[in-house]
């Protein structure tokens, strides 16, 4: 598969994920909003294979107060950061779940994990693959991946 498609189908299943769980929508335009690069946790997930793939996700915190407040009904003022955090990784588990669905082989997935990391980090032993962002409403979540 051709780099420009494994994002294309990983960005497929962000969006789809995005809106059916948590009811907001990916945004055509760049907004005005550049503050919203700040303030962002990364997540990451392993998926093997005949080669490794990381996904790394990387959300400013605004845009996982909203999934998180949408998801559960909740207003994101009396969410626990663990529960927001918990959330998070289950919505990287479920991505990379329909992610992977795109492949015939088998693959396993990894645990996703929290990461506290200067976004231009470079992964050890990793190359990069592919990277993204992309704007929910005035919030940003960027995508990378990554090959060993």
């Amino acid at each position: 598969m051709q780099k420009k498609e494994i994002m294309k189908n990983l960005k497929k299943a962000i969006f789809k994920i995005m809106s059916e769980m948590f009811f907001i929508f990916n945004s055509d335009e760049e907004p005005y909003n550049k503050s919203a690069r700040k303030d962002c946790h990364i997540y990451t997930i392993n998926i093997n294979n005949e080669s490794q793939i990381l996904l790394e996700f990387k959300l400013n915190r605004e845009l996982m107060n909203n999934m998180m407040s949408n998801f559960t009904g909740t207003d994101y003022e009396s969410l626990k950061d663990e529960e927001v955090i918990e959330g998070i990784k289950e919505f990287v588990n479920i991505v990379s779940g329909n992610f992977i669905e795109i492949f015939e082989e088998k693959m396993n997935m990894g645990i996703p994990a929290i990461q506290q990391l200067d976004y231009d980090t470079q992964k050890e032993g990793y190359n990069l693959v592919d990277e993204d962002e992309l704007w929910f409403e005035d919030q940003i979540m960027y995508v990378k991946i990554f090959e060993k």
